[in-house]
């Protein structure tokens, strides 16, 4: 059995044939693994891959058959107490890799929290999720502008008959009845229509769409409290405040104001004196003044549409200029991340080092930031790196909005600890959060050898590295892949923004 999005991604159907390890393999169903929901082939790849990768599951006989040059025996550490604090039960996952690493047999630890392929599809959805909420709001505010125009079109229409019905005995009580009852009947009517099109025709795209993009399991529909909230008891609220607040100010005219169509509150404002600029100049400017909240208010209707189509058409261009940019912030062609040091004769080769650690920034959420060890007189990076002080990229800069001069601080995962870390420079690299320094400094802050490295950049490939000594390779068909594949995980959702923007207009 393989994995059903893999299997989609490259037409294989059930019955049809396969050769791993050069045998023959029958494929007799479809899985989805649920740590496996993201196909991520290697834990430090930039983005999954589920059209040339893929996972299977085969009898005891069947893996018999299979050679044993590719065998890997995993091991699963499962933190039961849950007293334990996430560092402690990190000390004793760190106890058991230092138990297997002196076998010499280790070649990777993954903790859950850092597994790709298990947290990768929620984080995303997570996301999206943040993203759909803004666009929802949008909507409300152009609800909310939608429902005052309309309210106030209708009393201006008919104001003569307001004024009449107002002459006749009728109370401003029994006239808000009427003027309210249509706009709450027609909203309530959206609000059903909108939640029976949610819950079928409108699921089945946004379930494609992420069912086109990972291994998922059957889902089971339910329905959501916080949805129908945001969704249908809001937007109704709205309606009732913005609709009642525009009748209750509007009746408190007197019947001969409705009658004579004068809906201005107060006394007639003298015109404004307009200089001396020519007769067609001065009557564009007057019908203008005259008609300035009717302006105003197309404006702001036009703001909010256009806002949210910009919002929808934004992401192709978006992704495919963030993708150049990483392409041409590359340092070299080639990032080789190693499990261990390996020394390589390629003269294009340059050894440094490389870590991971958290950003540590009050009012923002911790995100991983790579830290870069350069060898003095690098071909590769032109900074002339200070002994004590590092460099940041431009993204890490823009976002943090830091400067020559400021601190930043970092945190080691799994621990408590800290490094404040003075910014010499800025590195140009404005689609990453990295920071960069001199060698000496890294190994000195980090207590390293002088002579450590685990990683190398190259712009050629290096043919004479063990590939099981390799953790990741990066190029730059991996940053592009990464665009791609967004583009397929996210391109249907903006499809359904733009024909809602386009219906709004």
């Amino acid at each position: 059995v393989i994995d059903r999005l893999y299997a989609e991604n490259n037409e294989i159907a059930i019955g049809d044939e396969m050769h791993l390890d050069d045998k023959l393999f029958t494929v007799s169903g479809v899985v989805a693994f649920s740590d496996y929901s993201a196909l991520f082939k290697n834990n430090t790849d930039m983005m999954f891959n589920a059209s040339t990768f893929t996972v299977a599951c085969v009898t005891d006989a069947a893996f018999n058959r299979l050679t044993d040059a590719h065998i890997k025996y995993t091991y699963a550490w499962v933190n039961d107490d849950r007293s334990l604090s996430d560092a402690a039960a990190s000390d004793k996952g760190d106890e058991l890799k230092d138990i297997l690493a002196k076998s010499g047999l280790l070649t990777d630890f993954v903790k859950t929290g850092n597994n790709q392929a298990i947290i990768f599809t929620g984080d995303d959805i997570g996301g999206d999720q943040v993203m759909v909420i803004t666009m929802l709001y949008i909507v409300m505010a152009i609800l909310a502008f939608i429902f005052g125009v309309t309210t106030r079109n209708t009393i201006e229409r008919e104001a003569g008959t307001i004024g009449t019905l107002r002459a006749s005995g009728y109370s401003r009580l029994e006239l808000f009845r009427q003027y309210i009852t249509t706009p709450v009947l027609i909203t309530l009517a959206g609000a059903i229509i909108g939640n029976i099109l949610g819950y079928t025709v409108f699921k089945y795209i946004i379930v494609d769409m992420y069912y086109g993009s990972y291994s998922l399991l059957s889902y089971t529909t339910h329905w959501n409290a916080d949805a129908f909230v945001r969704t249908t008891i809001v937007p109704i609220l709205l309606m009732l405040a913005i609709t009642s607040i525009t009748l209750y100010r509007k009746l408190k005219l007197s019947p001969l104001q409705f009658i004579r169509k004068d809906l201005k509150k107060g006394k007639q404002t003298k015109s404004l004196r307009l200089p001396n600029i020519g007769f067609i100049h001065r009557f564009r400017i007057r019908i203008i003044l005259q008609n300035a909240g009717s302006y105003v208010t197309l404006f702001f209707g036009i703001l909010l549409s256009s806002v949210l189509l910009l919002f929808g058409l934004l992401l192709s261009p978006l992704l495919s200029q963030v993708s150049d940019m990483a392409v041409q912030a590359m340092p070299a062609k080639y990032e080789y991340m190693l499990k261990s040091e390996v020394k390589t004769k390629n003269k294009e080769a340059e050894a440094l080092a490389v870590s991971s650690f958290k950003t540590h920034s009050n009012g923002y959420l911790p995100e991983s930031v790579s830290v870069y060890g350069i060898s003095q007189n690098s071909r590769y990076f032109k900074e002339n790196f200070p002994k004590e002080g590092v460099y940041i990229s431009s993204g890490y800069s823009e976002k943090y909005q830091l400067s020559v001069g400021d601190t930043v601080t970092i945190k080691k995962p799994y621990t408590s600890i800290l490094y404040e870390l003075e910014v010499a420079g800025i590195h140009e690299a404005p689609t990453s959060i990295d920071i960069y320094m001199s060698k000496d400094y890294y190994c000195d802050l980090f207590d390293e050898e002088d002579d450590y490295y685990n990683a190398y950049l190259s712009n050629v490939p290096l043919d004479d590295l063990a590939p099981d000594k390799i953790y990741s390779t990066i190029t730059q068909a991996d940053i592009t892949k990464m665009s791609d594949q967004l583009m397929v995980s996210m391109g249907g959702i903006f499809h359904l923004v733009n024909i809602f923007a386009i219906a709004l207009f």
